[in-house]
């Protein structure tokens, strides 16, 4: 007998391969209910019969005279994958506490664009080998990365119209230093696993609203283990160790166990670590499970994704989006409305599902035809078939295609509006400089509209404006007008600001910026425009053209001040680096004018109790009121009437508060009779503290009070008791001399006046 060829079998094989696929393309209902079970309680065919593709056409058709017109809808279907999906099955079958339900997405054309993201022939789920018998959940599944990423290459380049640009994108991360860009071409296994602690510590850990979760966590991915190793390297929460071929990083934060352990380029996790160790070495586990091999058994022994949660876990789930959504309910913040809804319509979701009685799983097989996901679930497909309809062609296309009709017939007024608008923008400039002519002669008018320019200023003959709906108000202190046209369409107008408006407000901003920072400069914590005002830094900014001041960001860590208009115009100011600086100095000068200031007041007070003897004390307000006082300025916001209402004869000092330096005192000098005598009587306990370590050669130390004599006072032949007067002022206007600590090594002895006037003399050789 003679056999075939080699090449005739091929050949065959070949044909009946192609004649299979084109049988099953001519009859999808049969490769659909291939994978399905057409025995069991419920059944269900959709044939799309291209029908995705015929959207993504009408859609392009629809969008052809739009901003979108030049995007590739089609491409962007067949991309994604949408477009190959010719029918969809599902089918739903009764088993002991639950149903055998299956899903399959018939695409006779091949896996391609996002289907395509699951690689290779089923494989059996082995990383069940790492998770622990009685683990609340189990996830494995098998990713090709590269497929996705290319898919998104294809999907960004139909969207935006360069593909070279979403090439070089991806090849920028593929070259990231730290190597990131390795994970794109992640091709492999990923496996979770977790299980929850007891229901008692649960509850403890939220009653003690504790940072640890009651919950041991293991992940492992076959990939990106040296990318993932050189980034966590360089972060400081994590410590490098290193174990045989092993490299394990563990955090240094409180109240965390968490390990990444590194072999090659395998990356494991979770936490704690003691969990971690024991799912590596474990030697039977959730593969061993009977209930999680009977759930296999009912739904796929192989496939490229698992996952598998136990009614514990679904149970701590719902309890936990139940609390969520009550949390949001009770709180009114702002921003939170979608959010609150989101998390109502979870848990509603929820809560409508029947608590199951054994653990859940599914299964994602890839055929070379299509996508089969097998569930054993709880509910019957049955309760999802309203919502499956709705992704139909059918249904669902036709919403994309009215949507897409609707938006090309808006975009269309729009442009038609945005071109009126474009031709009658000068004629606005010209009112709104007509406008400001008003508000010129006006000044109490804050606001004006067209039919009173018109009335008032005929002789600058205003533009007609036909296509303007009803009246157009223009306000003095804006850059924006809204009004309506006769086609109905709402415009916003903007009035670009003028070069010198621009420096107006920059003026502005560079007022708020030194302000600001004088204020952190004075120890307060928080800056506000109001708090610079209130406390005298600057007056209240005035707005040009409606620019808020309050929402410009003060903090000294931000380098450039930014206020906005109405009309979303931006005026930015930039610190001078050295503004810290010139605020301190700037301080000091104020400081130094005040007491100058205060100075000033003295002498006059001084003058006029000289004159007045039998006066004892003055304010300022009568020196004032005299005309005594005429040159004599608020340097800081101080109200020297308020605060000098007692000026005695000889005053010592005088003090005045202000709110942006605090309290300047000014103090009366010293004169120079009085700095002599202080030099000598420094001078003395100098020479007799050099003295008295050359007397004591063990001392480190001597109180000047040990070492010092009676005052000295000037030679003038004064009486006893005028002496002792005499001594007992010059005690007061000068500082403490018996207190002076001097060490063996000192250099010079040094003493500083209230004033800051200091007075020095050197160490002297002990004789």
């Amino acid at each position: 007998m003679k056999y075939p060829s080699l090449p005739l079998k091929i050949t065959a094989l070949a044909v009946l391969t192609a004649s299979a696929l084109f049988a099953a393309d001519a009859n999808p209902s049969q490769a659909v209910k291939r994978e399905l079970d057409t025995n069991g309680l419920f059944l269900n065919y959709m044939d799309f019969e291209g029908g995705w593709k015929k959207v993504a056409q009408d859609v392009q058709l629809a969008l052809k005279d739009t901003p979108m017109g030049g995007k590739d809808i089609v491409a962007l279907a067949e991309a994604s994958g949408l477009s190959q999906i010719r029918a969809l099955g599902m089918s739903s079958t009764s088993l002991k506490g639950g149903y055998d339900n299956r899903i399959f997405l018939y695409t006779p054309g091949g896996r391609k664009g996002l289907f395509a993201v699951f690689p290779g022939e089923p494989a059996p789920f082995d990383g069940a080998r790492y998770a622990s018998a009685d683990a609340d959940f189990f996830l494995e599944m098998r990713l090709d990365a590269p497929a996705v990423i290319n898919a998104i290459t294809e999907i960004t380049t139909s969207i935006t119209g360069n593909k070279e640009a979403a090439t070089m994108a991806l090849d920028l991360l593929r070259k990231d230093p730290n190597g990131i860009g390795s994970l794109l071409d992640f091709s492999g296994r990923l496996v979770i696993t977790a299980r929850l602690h007891s229901k008692e510590e649960m509850e403890k850990v939220k009653a003690e609203l504790s940072s640890k979760p009651p919950v041991d966590i293991f992940a492992r991915a076959e990939k990106g283990g040296v990318a993932l190793a050189n980034v966590l390297a360089k972060v400081s929460a994590w410590t490098r160790e290193e174990s045989g071929k092993r490299v394990i990083f563990t955090t240094n934060e409180d109240n965390s166990d968490a390990v990444i352990i590194i072999e090659g380029e395998t990356i494991t996790a979770g936490l704690p670590r003691a969990f971690v160790e024991e799912c590596l070495t474990r030697k039977t586990g959730l593969a061993q499970n009977p209930t999680f091999k009977q759930a296999l058994a009912e739904t796929a022994q192989k496939g490229q994704a698992a996952i598998y949660i136990t009614p514990h876990a679904l149970t701590e789930l719902r309890g936990l989006v139940s609390s969520s959504s009550s949390l949001l309910t009770g709180m009114r913040m702002a921003g939170l409305g979608r959010a609150r809804q989101r998390s109502q319509f979870a848990n509603q979701l929820l809560n409508a599902m029947p608590l199951p009685t054994q653990p859940e799983i599914s299964v994602l097989v890839a055929r070379p035809d299509g996508l089969l996901i097998r569930a054993r679930s709880v509910q019957s497909l049955k309760a999802s078939l309203p919502a499956f309809s709705l992704l139909t062609p059918d249904l669902l296309g036709q919403i994309i295609r009215v949507g897409a009709i609707a938006y090309a017939e808006v975009g269309a007024e729009e442009r038609a509006a945005e071109a009126i608008h474009k031709k009658i923008s000068p004629d606005l400039d010209q009112v709104r400089t007509v406008a400001g002519k008003y508000f010129a002669a006006h000044p109490d008018e804050a606001a004006v509209n067209l039919s009173t320019l018109r009335e008032t200023m005929p002789e600058e003959k205003l533009p007609a404006l036909d296509d303007v709906e009803g009246e157009i108000d223009f306000s003095r202190q804006t850059d924006l007008i809204i009004f309506d046209l006769k086609g109905g369409r709402s415009i916003r107008h903007v009035f670009k600001l003028a070069p010198e408006q621009r420096k107006t407000i920059e003026a502005t901003l560079k007022q708020i910026a030194e302000a600001s920072v004088e204020y952190m400069l004075a120890g307060n914590s928080y800056v506000s425009i109001s708090s610079l005002v209130e406390y005298g830094y600057m007056p209240k900014p005035e707005t040009l053209v409606g620019e808020d001041y309050d929402q410009v960001t003060l903090d000294l860590n931000t380098p450039t001040l930014t206020v906005r208009t109405p009309g979303e115009q931006e005026v930015s100011y930039t610190r001078d680096p050295n503004i810290v600086m010139q605020a301190r100095r700037r301080q000091a000068e104020r400081q130094i004018a005040i007491e100058q200031n205060l100075a000033k007041i003295d002498a006059v007070a001084q003058e006029f109790l000289q004159v007045n003897p039998d006066e004892s004390s003055v304010s300022y307000e009568q020196l004032a009121q005299k005309e005594l006082l005429t040159d004599i300025k608020s340097v800081a916001g101080e109200d020297y009437a308020q605060e000098l209402s007692s000026i005695s004869k000889n005053q010592e000092k005088l003090s005045i508060s202000t709110k942006r330096i605090g309290t300047v005192t000014w103090v009366r000098p010293v004169d120079e009779a009085t700095q002599t005598d202080l030099t000598k009587r420094l001078s003395e306990i100098e020479r007799k503290a050099a003295q008295y370590f050359a007397k004591n050669p063990k001392a480190e130390v001597v109180i000047s009070g040990e070492l010092l004599p009676a005052p000295v006072v000037k030679a003038s032949k004064p009486t006893e008791a005028e002496t002792l007067e005499m001594a007992e002022e010059i005690e007061k206007k000068l500082p403490d001399l018996t207190t002076l600590v001097i060490r063996r090594g000192y250099k010079s002895l040094k003493v500083t006046l209230e004033n800051g006037q200091e007075i020095e003399v050197p160490r002297s050789k002990a004789k």
